[in-house]
């Protein structure tokens, strides 16, 4: 009974530490506050608007079943044969991970597969949009359009070894 108090207590200690902390440095919290924000204003959204846009406008035409044929042998080193299912990955692959949360959402209530094959998956349409890590990654921050590139296909490639060795424990 007593070791719950006492965990309660440093909770709230905690707590109050974070509050005063949080008002001591209110300034400082705020300007960076605003400056992620006006990052994300000025180059996050700009890059991923368009792309989540045109992916779910693909994504409801009867075009979209054809997207994933060219690349179903990649797709079936992990066991995925569905031409449907390939095409949500390769447009939420090129359109970033908030497209790819949709596509999962969308594979789960279509049943198209199972639990075990969105695990898989999870793991290809969690990453970053190549607008994104090329353009902001690379351009801006880096100075380069090569790294960017080479930054995306690195993570392509490293997401497609993940879920290859994933594909075998699911």
């Amino acid at each position: 009974m007593q070791k719950i108090n006492i965990k309660y207590i440093l909770q709230s200690v905690l707590v109050f530490i974070i509050i005063y902390i949080y008002f001591k440095n209110s300034i400082y919290i705020n300007k960076y506050v605003k400056e992620a924000l006006y990052l994300c204003y000025s180059t996050v959204i700009p890059s991923l608007f368009i792309f989540m846009v045109l992916t779910i406008f693909l994504s409801g035409q009867s075009v979209c079943k054809f997207i994933g044929i060219p690349f179903s042998p990649i797709f079936r080193l992990l066991k995925i044969k569905n031409t449907e299912l390939i095409s949500y990955c390769v447009l939420s692959i090129l359109s970033g991970f908030a497209t790819g949360g949709y596509f999962l959402n969308k594979i789960k209530e279509e049943n198209i597969c199972d639990n075990n094959g969105l695990g898989v998956i999870s793991i290809l349409v969690s990453n970053n949009s190549p607008a994104f890590i090329i353009s902001a990654v690379g351009i801006n921050m880096l100075g380069h359009i090569q790294s960017g590139v080479i930054l995306y296909f690195s993570v392509l490639f490293s997401s497609f070894v993940t879920a290859f060795l994933f594909s075998f424990i699911f």
